[in-house]
């Protein structure tokens, strides 16, 4: 396969590069900048064998750096230089490649725009990658087509989740206008069921040729609270045929959860709109929307969250339990470590009275969420979530 990047860029890409090397020096500290330099002098000079060799230098540097410690700790300048080292290394492998490659040395490409995507770059090299991996993409895709036609066509849940009639019901309403729904449900603090706002996706193979070779993260176990559970990087492709349109045991699930996947892969921004309500939550300031795509049985533990939340369903149905947070005393909120906004509880649905005899007595709401739907989690409210069918949903947080 041939691949020709656009010499028009190139100016822009080396006004960038250069932009950047302050920015090193002055986080990662003196050692690092020859090296540095090394590899943005070759690359502005056009000797990409030496770009290519010095940039996985600077890849496996920076990589041992951004997993050691606190990933909050961790200061930008490495995230610039791995993000750099990046793109250096896939364009200068590109413009050394004088033949057709097989699809793992592309799809390995990909991969290494995607890690700098994840790991976190900011503009205007961000942009600068983003527009590389979906050329990239595009081309590969068009040439190399998964050979598994991935066509799910949402069917009746699989599971059922009977709704509990001594359980306050979720009011459902239609197109509700903003300042409707700040007077009578944001202002008092009361979920709400959106609906006929938007249609959600028919099919997966739709946005397949948006993301199938991209690399994303995905979560393997029965929930983030089990000790066995683990994080593993796969295409998208390969994560809807073995976990996402498989049936696997809980322990072996996979779910691509609470993950920036709109902001990570643009071209799927297409498939979705920010509500218009979402003005009226706090200060109206999105601060993230992350992406849910998995197979039924997926679920999110008990837990809350400190942002206002617009939960919409794409595709499939959802089981969801809300709590008002004046009911924290009776949910059993972890004391100690990374997840005190979740309950000891695993599932709600088995609980034992003798570990937690208050939790009976919490009061609650809950619905089944279907394709088209959005919730208004109001925030710091507590939320139980399992998947019914195979499901994608997106969430909008708000300050």
């Amino acid at each position: 396969m041939e691949f020709v990047i656009d010499n028009q860029i190139t100016s822009l890409e080396h006004d960038v590069i250069d932009s950047l090397r302050g920015r090193i020096d002055c986080d990662c500290g003196p050692s690092v900048v020859p090296c540095f330099n090394e590899m943005i002098d070759s690359f502005k000079k056009e000797d990409y064998e030496n770009a290519r060799l010095t940039s996985q230098d600077m890849y496996d540097f920076a990589w041992d750096k951004l997993h050691t410690g606190k990933w909050s700790e961790v200061k930008n300048g490495w995230r610039i230089l791995f993000a750099t080292s990046c793109f250096i290394s896939v364009t200068s492998e590109i413009r050394t490649t004088t033949q057709s490659k097989e699809l793992s040395y592309w799809t390995n490409l990909i991969r290494k725009c995607d890690m700098a995507l994840i790991m976190g770059c900011e503009e205007p090299l961000e942009s600068i990658i983003h527009n590389l991996v979906e050329k990239i993409h595009s081309m590969v895709y068009e040439t190399f087509e998964p050979d598994e036609n991935i066509q799910y066509t949402p069917s009746p849940s699989h599971k059922k989740r009977k709704i509990n009639t001594d359980s306050s019901t979720i009011p459902r309403v239609k197109n509700i206008s903003p300042t409707t729904f700040y007077k009578e449900y944001v202002a008092n603090q009361h979920p709400v069921i959106i609906t006929g706002s938007f249609e959600g996706l028919q099919q997966l193979d739709d946005i397949m040729h948006c993301m199938a070779y991209r690399t994303v993260p995905v979560e393997v176990g029965k929930d983030y609270t089990d000790p066995d559970w683990s994080q593993k990087m796969m295409l998208a492709h390969e994560y809807i045929r073995n976990y996402v349109l498989t049936t696997n045991s809980p322990d072996k699930r996979g779910y691509l959860a609470q993950h920036s996947l709109f902001d990570q892969i643009r071209p799927l921004s297409q498939y979705i709109e920010e509500p218009t309500v979402g003005c009226m939550l706090g200060e109206g300031e999105l601060v993230t929307r992350n992406a849910w795509l998995g197979p039924s049985g997926t679920v999110s533990p008990l837990h809350t969250d400190p942002y206002d939340n617009l939960f919409l369903q794409l595709m499939g149905d959802k089981f969801v339990r809300l709590y008002n947070k004046d009911q924290t005393n009776k949910l059993y909120a972890q004391q100690e470590g990374l997840l005190t906004n979740t309950s000891y509880i695993r599932d709600i649905h088995q609980v034992c009275d003798i570990n937690y005899p208050l939790f009976k007595e919490a009061e609650y709401m809950e619905c089944v969420l279907t394709q088209g739907e959005m919730l208004y989690i109001p925030k710091l409210f507590w939320h139980y979530v399992e998947s019914l069918s195979v499901s994608f949903s997106v969430s909008y947080w708000y300050k």
